[in-house]
């Protein structure tokens, strides 16, 4: 028996005897070559296996003089004959007949010869443990597909592209818009997030509208919370409270998931089941001024949400409870004078006086006017700040505003406690949907999270998934509000990785969005993206023709701390609720309340 096979156990010996797919290949135009840091090599494939194989497919490679594995990924292939046609009768001769005809009458066709793919090696595994690439496999070699699972001492799939094998699941590993299968078992591969062996969890979604990004933030919401998770999302539209449904399949599974969806609920042994409402909390904002919001819609969730138990909160924000931060942020059109005085007078305010909002404004229009200056001072009469005129009346009139807007102390509707938004595998929505006034989003979406930033001690695994990001963290803005926001974002974020607190932020606008996000985010998934949109991406050249081209659910993952391949394909699959568009489900939502109370009659 040779030395070379004398070490390999029989199972795995049949392994490469039966599941060979090519051997490696040189000549004038092929061979092993390192080209911009890319490490190639090609093997010739039968004609007959070559549907085995497809672009973008990872492969294994074992090296029987080296006794080594490789992994690998295929890059190209390549045809190096074409075969010969009939010396007596051509083809070319006879065009008024079909081919059909022409085969009928003995010509010949180009007999397809060997194939050969352009392997791209990744990684050397030498014994379970991953090595870069410092040589290149020998003439006896062999090529095959890798395993999800084995016991028969072979590389899987998990060490060629160094998946995880814990963590929450995202989707499953693709390849040109096909979902991988183990070549044995046939099953899917899961893509797992392992976010406790990550030092950043920040994670940001992009891609078009009606890519499946708010479907995948429904479903990255539940795998978080029953991974112990308190998380927390924005509902702006109307589709996120749509998550304690169960997804209406009336129309047919097949019709309504899809061939892959199918096999993904199967797999992952989803059911569509209604889901435990007791697990989802909602809160929506209700200010003091009509014509700030819909008072009809927010009746209609909260009806909604007590018809199916559901636990519902209206709020308002606490003046006591707000920092100077958060006020600025609030005012943009503040100048920076004015933002100096507001500090300063805030934070005396804070100190040595309590009271609402109404109460600080008109404390603040009391100044001593001092010729065409005002003048704030203490008890002792000492002087607190003093500003002029024009910023007097810069401060007044932002003040004025903040008061008109009605969002801070109203009856009945006291701000949300740390506990009641963060408990530990529950979901707690934000529903602004209402909100007619598009300035009170920025003001509830910077507060909650204020909130549950409040007690950092608290070391409950927290996550805060804010969709439209680039409304929230525009990269423009009026005034200062760009700069403070992406301040504030940053805080959050650097702080958040001491305190296990997540920020995950989705928008379809990659270009408006703060520059400051992509540093601060660890991941990235991108659905489909407009094509100028890859240069500020950055793919790898292989990805950017599919990048403006995936269909919905397909993706690509960005997480160079979860796998050592950094750039993967995922299918993230149909969530397991519902996920219609909102005037449906408000539709549906009403005839609901309708039933419920006939039947209370």
């Amino acid at each position: 028996m040779s030395r070379y096979v004398v070490n390999l156990s029989e199972r795995l010996k049949k392994r490469l005897k039966d599941d060979e797919l090519g051997v490696p290949f040189t000549d004038e135009m092929h061979g092993f070559r390192i080209l911009n840091g890319r490490t190639e090599i090609w093997f010739k494939i039968p004609v007959e296996k070559v549907k085995f194989v497809h672009i973008g497919d990872m492969v294994l490679i074992y090296d029987f003089v080296n006794e080594i594995w490789f992994g690998g990924r295929i890059r190209g292939i390549d045809v190096r004959r074409i075969g010969e046609v009939s010396r007596d009768k051509t083809l070319l001769t006879e065009l008024p007949d079909s081919l059909c005809a022409l085969l009928e009458k003995g010509h010949t066709v180009y007999g397809p010869g060997p194939y050969v793919i352009n392997v791209d090696l990744l990684c050397i595994i030498d014994k379970g443990v991953r090595k870069p690439v410092n040589t290149c496999p020998t003439n006896a070699s062999v090529l095959l597909m890798p395993t999800l699972e084995n016991d028969w001492g072979e590389p899987t799939l998990y060490d060629v592209i160094g998946l995880q094998r814990e963590g929450i699941s995202l989707g499953v590993v693709s390849q040109g818009q096909r979902p991988y299968e183990d070549p044995i078992s046939k099953k899917l591969v899961t893509y797992r997030l392992n976010l406790s062996a990550m030092s950043n969890r920040h994670m940001i979604i992009l891609g078009t509208s009606g890519v499946g990004k708010t479907i995948f933030l429904k479903h990255l919401a539940w795998q978080l919370a029953e991974n112990g998770y308190a998380v927390t999302l924005f509902d702006l539209q109307g589709d996120i409270i749509q998550i304690i449904e169960k997804a209406n399949l009336r129309k047919g599974k097949k019709k309504i998931l899809g061939d892959y969806g199918v096999r993904v609920w199967s797999e992952w042994k989803w059911h569509p089941k209604a889901f435990d409402p007791t697990k989802v909390k909602i809160f929506a904002p209700r200010p003091n001024r009509e014509e700030k919001y819909d008072k009809n819609e927010l009746d209609l969730v909260k009806r909604w949400c007590n018809a199916k138990q559901v636990f519902f909160k209206e709020f308002s924000l606490s003046f006591y409870n707000v920092s100077v931060e958060d006020l600025l942020l609030y005012m943009p059109k503040l100048t920076e004078l004015a933002q100096f005085a507001l500090d300063s007078l805030f934070s005396y305010y804070r100190t040595q006086r309590r009271g609402d909002l109404g109460a600080f404004v008109q404390w603040v229009q009391n100044a001593e006017r001092d010729r065409n200056e005002y003048v704030w001072r203490d008890e002792r009469g000492h002087e607190i700040v003093r500003v002029h005129e024009n910023t007097f009346g810069n401060l007044q009139r932002n003040l004025r505003w903040l008061e008109d807007l009605g969002i801070f102390d109203v009856p009945n509707a006291p701000e949300p406690t740390f506990e009641e938004l963060v408990e530990q595998g529950k979901i707690s929505i934000i529903y602004l949907k209402h909100i007619i006034d598009p300035s009170l989003l920025r003001v509830y979406e910077f507060r909650i999270p204020s909130i549950i930033f409040s007690k950092r001690e608290e070391y409950i695994k927290r996550a805060i998934i804010i969709d439209e990001a680039h409304e929230v963290i525009p990269k423009k803005a009026e005034g200062i509000y760009a700069e403070l926001a992406a301040i504030k974002f940053e805080k959050m974020a650097r702080q958040g990785r001491k305190y296990n607190i997540d920020l995950i932020v989705s928008t379809h606008k990659p270009r408006d969005i703060n520059p400051i996000v992509y540093g601060l985010c660890g991941t990235m998934l991108i659905f489909r993206i407009a094509r100028e949109d890859l240069d500020l991406i950055k793919p790898p050249e292989e990805y950017e023709t599919s990048l403006i081209k995936y269909s919905p659910g397909f993706g690509l993952i960005f997480s160079p701390e979860n796998t050592h391949e950094p750039w993967v394909e995922i299918y993230t699959p149909p969530v397991r609720c519902m996920h219609e568009k909102p005037p449906e489900f408000f539709l549906r939502m009403k005839r609901e309340i309708e039933r419920a109370r006939r039947r209370e009659e």
